[in-house]
C-alpha cells in the first residue's frame, strides 16, 4: 500500500506536538488543516472479455464456441469478434465460421487481478477516504446567572476522538475571541474570560491532519453588581400671608 504524501509543514507540526511542546493556554502551533484521509493503493488488474458464439443450423444439433480476450483495465471489449470464431479455432466442420454463417454471439466482461506481464495487465490506483478524526466541545457553568450569563466556573470542555487504529489525538487547538490556545492530549478544559467568549477548535491527529472545525460560545460575568451615585439636598420654600 502506498499512502499519498502530505506536506512537510504538516509533519513538522506533528513532530513538534509529539515532543510535548503543547500545554494549556500557550499559542497554537498549527493552522487549521482539516481532514485529509485520502489513501491510494495500487493493484494489478485487467479487463476480461468473454464471448460465447452459437451456430444453430437448420435441423438437429448446434455448434458452440467460447472465446476470452484480455484488455487493459481502462480499455473496452471488442464489439465485433466474428472473425475469431473459425472452424479451426472452434473445432467446427471446415468452412463453418461466424464470418461465413449467422452466429449468435453473447458478451460479458469483468475485472480480475493479474500478474505483471500477463496480457492486458496494468497497475491501477484506488483512492479510499478513511474516516476523519472528530472533536466535540461544550460550555459548562458552575454558577448560573440570568439571561444566559455564567456567574462563575465557566469553561469549554473539549474532547477529540481518532477512529483509525494505530493513530491518536495528539492535541486540541483553537481560538478564543481570535486568540490561539492549545492543550496536549485528547481532552482538556479551557476557562472562559470575562464577557463574551467565541471559540473555534479542532483536534490534531498523529495521522497528520486535523478534525473538522467546531465552534461554541459562552458569556461570563463573575463580578458582583455595584451601584454608584451621590445624594443631593433639596430645600423647599413655602410662601404665606399674615393678617394685621
Amino acid at each position: 500500500m502506498r499512502i499519498a504524501v502530505r506536506s512537510l509543514n504538516q509533519f513538522l507540526i506533528i513532530a513538534g506536538i509529539a515532543a510535548g511542546l503543547l500545554a494549556v493556554a500557550i499559542p497554537a502551533l498549527a493552522d487549521y488543516l482539516g481532514p485529509d484521509r485520502s489513501v491510494s493503493t495500487w493493484t494489478m488488474e485487467r479487463l476480461v472479455c468473454e464471448y460465447q458464439a452459437v451456430y444453430d443450423p437448420p435441423g438437429g444439433g448446434y455448434f458452440g464456441c467460447s472465446l476470452t480476450l484480455y484488455e487493459p483495465p481502462d480499455g473496452t471489449c471488442e464489439s465485433n469478434v466474428d472473425a475469431y470464431f473459425t472452424s479451426s479455432a472452434c473445432g467446427w466442420p471446415a468452412g463453418i465460421g461466424c464470418n461465413t454463417v449467422d452466429c449468435d454471439v453473447s458478451r460479458s466482461s469483468s475485472i480480475e487481478g493479474c500478474n505483471d506481464g500477463e496480457p492486458g495487465c496494468r497497475e491501477v490506483e484506488h483512492v479510499v477516504d478513511q474516516p476523519p478524526a472528530t472533536v466535540s466541545g461544550s460550555i459548562s457553568c458552575g454558577v448560573s446567572g440570568s439571561g444566559g450569563w455564567c456567574r462563575g466556573d465557566g469553561e469549554l470542555s473539549l474532547s477529540g476522538s481518532e477512529p483509525l487504529s494505530g493513530y491518536t489525538i495528539l492535541a486540541l487547538e483553537g481560538t478564543r475571541n481570535g486568540e490561539p490556545f492549545a492543550c496536549s492530549g485528547a481532552a482538556c478544559d479551557v476557562p472562559l474570560f470575562e464577557g463574551a467568549n467565541d471559540f473555534d477548535f479542532w483536534a490534531i491527529s498523529s495521522w497528520g491532519d486535523t478534525s473538522l472545525m467546531g465552534s461554541a460560545g459562552g458569556l461570563l460575568d463573575s463580578h458582583d453588581p455595584s451601584l454608584s451615585g451621590s445624594a443631593r439636598e433639596r430645600r423647599v420654600t413655602m410662601a404665606g400671608t399674615s393678617r394685621a
